[in-house]
C-alpha cells in the first residue's frame, strides 16, 4: 500500500497553477454530488446483524433514491445529472419527478405524482424518502403500487434463493407460523420457562434475513402478564399495518383470556453505541382481561393503520350472544378503554363454528369441509364519535354530516396538466379531505375550495385516523377517478357543530380518560343480524382482505379460487382461477395466505409443497379487465415432512427481500423452515426504513463508510470556500508566471490567506484518516456489504487520493514556499505547518515529494 501511495505522490503537480486548482476543484465538487445522490451518508447506514449463522455483517446498500433527504436542497445543476444515474427508458421520468417534487411542497395529492413518475426507478426507494420527509400519502402510496403491480411478484419469479431453519425452542403453535412486518422482521410468541415453572411468555422477534433473533418484548410487563397458566394456546396473532410514514411496529395477540399489544422500535448501529441491532422502546400493554366464566374469547384485530389503532375483540359464548368489543388506546392507565360494544346475531348452534374478526370490519364464521359461511359486517365509528369522545354528545354533529351526506354530489377527480398531479391543497379533518385551494392546472370542475371529499372510488374517508386516510386517497388517486364531495354550504355547518362538541367537551371536566376507562360508559350499538352465503362446493382454505370496501373474501373450493365481496345486502362472487393446485401437486389446498391485503400474490399451500401465484384480479374491481393469473414459482416441503402452517412477507426496503415461512409436522424443538426470495446477487440484510433513520439519536454515526463520507464532506466544503474567496479577493494573476501556486499564495491577504492554509491543515489528516478507515472497513465488515455499497467505497477512496493529489498537496507545497520566503517572527506558524504537512503524510505513507 505504502508503495502505491508513493507513486501516486510521485504525480503531484507541485507548478499547478490557480486556474488548474479552481478546474479541479470545481470538478471534484460536481463527482461529490452524484456520490451524495448514490446514498453513501449516515441516512444509509444499517447496523451489523449480530450473531447467528449470518456471519459478522456489515452495511447495506441504500437506493440512489432513499437516502436523499430532502431533494429540494439539492442544486439544479444536481437535479439535471440525476438522469445520468438511470437508465435510458427511466430517464424522462426523472426529469417529470424532479418538477413534480418541487411543486410538491405542500402536503396534498401532488407528491403522489412525483410518486407515479419515480416509479419505473425505484418505488420501495421513493416511498422511504416520502415517508422520512413525513408524506403519509406518498408513501402508501408508493407502497401499494410495488405490491400491487408487478414489481413485488418478480421477487418471488424462479427459484427460491437459499432455504434455512429457525430454531425456536417453545414456541407455541399457531395456524401461522409468524407474523411478517413490512422491514424484514417476523414475530411470534415463545414460552420461554422450563416446564417445572410457571410460563413465561415473550414476543421474538426474528431478522428474517439472517434467521437470528434481534430482540424479545415480555408479556410479564402487562397488568396480568404473570396471570397467564399452562396450557397457553394463541387465539390469534395479528401485525399492524404500517404504511411506512411511520418506524413503530406492533401486534395484537390474543391468549384464551387476556388480549395484549405489543409495540416497538427497530434500532441500528447510528441508535446504539455498541452498534448493534435491537429492539427499542418495547412494551406490551392489556387490552382486555377475562376473568373466566362461559365468553369464550375468540380473536382479535386492528382498526387501521399503526400502532396506535384500535382493537376490535371478538367474543363469544356469553348469555346475550356474540359481541364485537372495540377498544382504543388512550393516555392514562389503563392503556386501553372499552369505548363501544356491538351485539351480534346468534347461531342457530351456538359455538359450533367459531368466529374470527378481520381489521373491525367483518366477523367470519368459516370451517373446513363446510360450504356455508356467515358472517355480520360491522362499522365502528370515529375516535371522536359518542362515548369514545369522553363525555360531551356530539349526537348533533353526526346529524348534521347525515343531512351533508344526503346533499353530497359524485364527481370525477382529474390528475394531468404540466406538472402532473391534482392541483389541490388539501388538510385531513375526520369528515374526509377539507380542500382549501385548487389550482387552475389542471382544474377540478367537480371540487371548489371549501368542500370535503369524503370518499374516492367507493372507499369512505371519514372516520378514519390521517394515516388509513393518506393509506386509502393514495390507494385510489388516479385520473378519472370517482369522488364524493361534501358541499361547501354544509361543510360549515358540519364544522362549527364540530367545534361546539369539541368546547362542550372540554368544559365537562376533566374525566374524559377515566369515563374512557369504565367498560360500563362504553356505547353499545344495535344488534347486527348475521348473512348467510353457500359456496357450490366445500371449503378447502380462505382468507380475506379487510381493508377494501367491501371486504372480500378470497377461498379455495373444489380446487378453484373464488372471490366474495361481503356487503350489506350479500355476497357478489366472482371465480379467479380455476386448477390452483396443479400436477405434480396434489389436493386438497390446506393453507392460502396473501403476501399483503393490497398485493395481488398469493401462496398456497398443499401437503407437500407450496405454490406462489399472481393473481391480478385479486386487487381489482369486479368486472375491471386484469391480466392472467401466472404460477411465479413453487417449491417441496423437505423429505418426510407435510405442511401444517404458513407464512409470506417481505421487506419493503431498496433491496427488497421475499421469505415464506412453513410450520412442518415432525418437529418437536418448535423451529421452522424459511425460503428466501431475492433478485439481486446476494441476499440483502436487514435494512432500516427512511422512516426509522430520521429517528437516530443525535452524537451517534454510522459505519466506517457514512462516517469518512460526512468527515471528507465537511473538509472539502469548508476548503473548497475558503479557496473560493481567496480567488475572489486576489482577482486573475497578471502573467502566467503569477499564475502558478508558488507566486500566488505569498500574494494573498492575511484575512484570506489565514482560512485557506486553516482548512489546507485540517483537510489533510482528515483525508488520510479517511482512506485507512475505509480500506480497513473494505477488509473486513465491507465484505458482507452490497456491491453498490462496495463500489461507494472504492470509489470514494480514488476520489480522495485525486482530491489530495491535485489540490492539498499543491497547496501545501506553496504554504511551504511562501513560509520559507517570509519572515519567522511575521510568520511563525508557517515552519510548523509544514513540519505538520510532513508528518501527516508520513503518517499515511503518503508524503508529496514537494513537501520535502
Amino acid at each position: 500500500a505504502e508503495g502505491a501511495e508513493g507513486s501516486k505522490a510521485e504525480g503531484t503537480k507541485t507548478g499547478a497553477t490557480v486556474d488548474e486548482l479552481t478546474a479541479t476543484v470545481a470538478r471534484l465538487r460536481k463527482s461529490w454530488e452524484t456520490y451524495a445522490l448514490s446514498g453513501l451518508g449516515e441516512t444509509a447506514a444499517a447496523a451489523p446483524v449480530g450473531g447467528g449463522g449470518g456471519g459478522g455483517g456489515g452495511a447495506l446498500v441504500g437506493s440512489r433514491f432513499s437516502d436523499v433527504k430532502d431533494w429540494r436542497g439539492l442544486a439544479v445543476a444536481t437535479h439535471s445529472r440525476i438522469p445520468a444515474l438511470l437508465s435510458l427508458q427511466d430517464r424522462l421520468t426523472a426529469r417529470a419527478a424532479g418538477r413534480a417534487w418541487c411543486r410538491a411542497s405542500e402536503q396534498g395529492p401532488a407528491k403522489a405524482a412525483w410518486i407515479t413518475a419515480m416509479s419505473d426507478a425505484s418505488l420501495l426507494g421513493v416511498a422511504a424518502a416520502a415517508a422520512r420527509d413525513g408524506c403519509g400519502l406518498a408513501a402508501c402510496y408508493a407502497r401499494h403500487r410495488f405490491l400491487a403491480g408487478g414489481p413485488a411478484a418478480n421477487v418471488f419469479r424462479g427459484t427460491f434463493g437459499d432455504h434455512g431453519e429457525i430454531k425456536s425452542a417453545g414456541r407455541l403453535r399457531f395456524r401461522h407460523p409468524v407474523a411478517g412486518f413490512s422491514d424484514g422482521t417476523a414475530a411470534t410468541l415463545v414460552d420461554c420457562a422450563p416446564v417445572t415453572l410457571p410460563p413465561d411468555l415473550t414476543l421474538n422477534l426474528y431478522d428474517m434475513s439472517s434467521l437470528t433473533v434481534i430482540g424479545s418484548v415480555p408479556i410479564s410487563s402487562a397488568k396480568h402478564g404473570k396471570s397467564i397458566s399452562r396450557p397457553s394456546a394463541v387465539v390469534s396473532l395479528q401485525s399492524a399495518r404500517n404504511s411506512g410514514s411511520n418506524p413503530a411496529q406492533a401486534c395484537v395477540a390474543a391468549l384464551e383470556r387476556i388480549v395484549v399489544v405489543f409495540s416497538w422500535l427497530l434500532g441500528g448501529s447510528g441508535d446504539d453505541e455498541a452498534g448493534q441491532l435491537g429492539v427499542r422502546e418495547a412494551r406490551c400493554e392489556e387490552v382486555r382481561w377475562g376473568q373466566g366464566g362461559k365468553e369464550v374469547l375468540r380473536s382479535a384485530s386492528f382498526i387501521g393503520l399503526g400502532a396506535t389503532a384500535p382493537v376490535a375483540v371478538l367474543m363469544e359464548g356469553g348469555k346475550d350472544g356474540p359481541a364485537v368489543e372495540i377498544y382504543r388506546k388512550v393516555d392514562g392507565p389503563p392503556p386501553y378503554a372499552l369505548t363501544l360494544v356491538i351485539p351480534l346475531q346468534k347461531a342457530k348452534i351456538p359455538g359450533l363454528v367459531p368466529g374470527v374478526v378481520y381489521g373491525g370490519s367483518v366477523v367470519l364464521w368459516a370451517k373446513q369441509g363446510d360450504r356455508t359461511i356467515e358472517f355480520v359486517r360491522i362499522r365502528p365509528p370515529a375516535l371522536g364519535d359518542g362515548a369514545a369522545a369522553g363525555g360531551g354528545s356530539t349526537t348533533s354533529v353526526g346529524a348534521v354530516f347525515a343531512r351533508a351526506r344526503q346533499a353530497a354530489r359524485s364527481g370525477k377527480l382529474r390528475v394531468g396538466g404540466a406538472e402532473g398531479g391534482a392541483g389541490l391543497d388539501m388538510e385531513p379533518t375526520r369528515w374526509g379531505y377539507l380542500v382549501e385551494e385548487v389550482e387552475a392546472d389542471p382544474g377540478q370542475p367537480d371540487v371548489a375550495a371549501g368542500e370535503i371529499i369524503f370518499s374516492i372510488g367507493g372507499q369512505a374517508l371519514y372516520d378514519l385516523d390521517e394515516e388509513t386516510m393518506n393509506w386509502r386517497f393514495g390507494r385510489g388517486f388516479a385520473d378519472g377517478a370517482e369522488i364524493t364531495v361534501l358541499p361547501k354550504d354544509h361543510v360549515k355547518a358540519i364544522l362549527d357543530a364540530d367545534k361546539k362538541g369539541a368546547v362542550g367537551q372540554a368544559s365537562g371536566g376533566a374525566g374524559a380518560g377515566a369515563a374512557l376507562a369504565v367498560a360500563s360508559a362504553a356505547q353499545k350499538e344495535d344488534l347486527q343480524k348475521r348473512q348467510h352465503f353457500a359456496f357450490s362446493a366445500r371449503l378447502e382454505a380462505w382468507c380475506v382482505v379487510s381493508v377494501r370496501d367491501p371486504p372480500r373474501l378470497i377461498a379455495v373450493t373444489d380446487n378453484r379460487l373464488v372471490m366474495a365481496d361481503l356487503a350489506d345486502d350479500g355476497a357478489l362472487t366472482r371465480e379467479a382461477l380455476s386448477g390452483v393446485a396443479r400436477a405434480p401437486w396434489k389436493r386438497p389446498v390446506e393453507r392460502i395466505v396473501l403476501l399483503d391485503e393490497t398485493s395481488d400474490v398469493l401462496v398456497v399451500g398443499v401437503a407437500a409443497g407450496v405454490l406462489i401465484w399472481r393473481v391480478p384480479c385479486l386487487v381489482a374491481p369486479f368486472g375491471a379487465t386484469v391480466g392472467e393469473p401466472q404460477l411465479l414459482s413453487s417449491f417441496k416441503m423437505p423429505p418426510r415432512c407435510t405442511l401444517m402452517g404458513v407464512s409470506m412477507g417481505m421487506s419493503c426496503s431498496a433491496s427488497p427481500l421475499a421469505w415464506i415461512a412453513a410450520d412442518l409436522s415432525g418437529t418437536s424443538d418448535g423451529g421452522f423452515d424459511v425460503w428466501h426470495f431475492f433478485t439481486d446477487r446476494h441476499k440483502p440484510l436487514l435494512q432500516i426504513s427512511g422512516a426509522g433513520a430520521a429517528v437516530k439519536r443525535p452524537g451517534l454515526s454510522g459505519d466506517s463508510l457514512s462516517h469518512a463520507f460526512g468527515a471528507v464532506g465537511k473538509a472539502s466544503d469548508a476548503l473548497a470556500a475558503a479557496l473560493q474567496a481567496a480567488v475572489a479577493t486576489a482577482g486573475a494573476p497578471d502573467s502566467a508566471a503569477a499564475r502558478t501556486l508558488q507566486a500566488w499564495v505569498p500574494k494573498l491577504k492575511h484575512d484570506k490567506l489565514e482560512p485557506l492554509y486553516a482548512a489546507v491543515d485540517k483537510a489533510e489528516p482528515v483525508c488520510a484518516e479517511a482512506v485507512r478507515d475505509l480500506r480497513r472497513w473494505l477488509r473486513a465488515e465491507g465484505r458482507a456489504a452490497g456491491a453498490q455499497r462496495q463500489d461507494g467505497a472504492r470509489n470514494l477512496v480514488a476520489w480522495i487520493e485525486e482530491c489530495r493529489r491535485q489540490v492539498l498537496w499543491p497547496l501545501q507545497v506553496a504554504f511551504q514556499t511562501e513560509a520559507s520566503d517570509a519572515d519567522s517572527e511575521d510568520m511563525p506558524t508557517r515552519a510548523s505547518m509544514a513540519a505538520n504537512s510532513r508528518s501527516t503524510g508520513a503518517a499515511a505513507g503518503t508524503v508529496p515529494r514537494g513537501a520535502q
